[in-house]
């Protein structure tokens, strides 16, 4: 990826995060903050008390605005099923590149 569209990537991912509602922002920073772990959506419901309906509608729209993606990874719910885990997608940052001139 060149380091242009990196630096397009970034402004588009800002832009997204910037519209963000406060719980789709709440949602996103919790995934954010459980990194490669992720949750599942009952675990997010439970850990930012809030009803999973709620949860399960802005996980949906953070999916839509390309910033959280399912995983093929699945945990047990209290319920005694399996729930999908996902995690919060970060866009990659460019790396420092030291030019040297003559």
């Amino acid at each position: 990826m060149s380091l242009a569209s990196i630096h397009h990537r970034n402004a588009s991912y800002d832009e997204i995060k910037a519209s963000l509602s406060a719980v789709q922002s709440l949602v996103h920073s919790a995934l954010l903050q459980c990194g490669t772990t992720g949750a599942t959506r009952h675990e997010l419901a439970e850990r930012l008390e809030r009803p999973l309906a709620t949860i399960c509608g802005r996980v949906a729209e953070l999916e839509e605005a390309g910033l959280v993606r399912s995983t093929e990874q699945k945990r047990p719910t209290i319920y005694g099923k399996t729930a999908t885990v996902v995690v919060a997608i970060t866009p990659p940052r460019p790396k420092h590149q030291t030019f040297l001139f003559d």
